[in-house]
């Protein structure tokens, strides 16, 4: 993904609550699936994660690498996942600039 793209994104995630909460249990398997719905629903996810042992971005870098999806941020303890919607209709589709 291109670092135009990914601006493009960090700037939409601004506007977007931030959908699921990481608490103690940590990353279970119902929350992976959860997380997984919404990139298939939205596309564009904000996740907060709590305290993480290895690290957060190291956390955030694992979340997507399981989900199949891009990392576009870590701030904090607020991450932004993107993976692109092919099941989407084209009029909900988030359309990355070139």
């Amino acid at each position: 993904m291109k670092a135009s793209q990914k601006a493009f994104l960090r700037s939409r995630a601004r506007m977007v609550s931030p959908a699921v909460r990481i608490g103690r249990a940590g990353l279970t398997d119902a929350v992976l699936a959860h997380i997984g719905h919404l990139l298939d629903q939205r596309e564009l996810v904000k996740v907060r994660m709590g305290q993480a042992p290895e690290g957060r971005r190291a956390a955030a870098e694992a979340l997507a690498g399981t989900l199949r999806a891009e990392l576009i941020d870590v701030i904090g303890g607020m991450v932004v996942l993107y993976r692109r919607g092919d099941r989407l209709p084209a009029g909900k589709r988030i359309s990355l600039p070139d």
